[in-house]
């Protein structure tokens, strides 16, 4: 069976046509266009962008089984616009990995924090500006 029609089928994921919420399209088109340093794509291939990732969340949250571990990005750990907002119950955790910058070392120092149950603060690794 494809992928689009299995994750089609899932209980979970919107109705075909539906739109995501506004709140959630922005969040998403932001998270696209920082990721692409900035460079906002047209806005059709943006829509598809968007709609790709929520199918990604979606398709994850359908493959999970009760007392299941995912390990993903921070992005589909997101409880506001990732898996977890896919899944039927609200009964998880979710864990995000942040690298600790200069003045960075608190919950509250990070905007997304509210996005998580709990922080994991790693080093920050050694690597060029992929947007320089």
């Amino acid at each position: 069976m494809p992928l689009v029609r299995a994750v089609r089928m899932q209980r979970h994921w919107p109705t075909p046509g539906t739109p995501a919420a506004p709140s959630v399209r922005g969040a998403l088109e932001r998270d696209i266009i920082d990721g692409h340093c900035g460079a906002a794509p047209e806005a059709k291939r943006l829509a598809g962008m968007v709609e790709a990732q929520r199918a990604r969340d979606a398709r994850m949250a359908s493959v999970l089984k009760s007392e299941s571990v995912l390990i993903a990005g921070s992005g589909h750990a997101r409880r506001d616009r990732g898996v977890p907002l896919y899944l039927p119950s609200d009964d998880l955790i979710s864990i995000a990995f942040m690298e600790v910058e200069p003045g960075m070392a608190r919950p509250q120092d990070f905007a997304d924090a509210a996005s998580y149950d709990y922080l994991w603060f790693t080093p920050r690794a050694a690597r060029d500006d992929p947007c320089s």
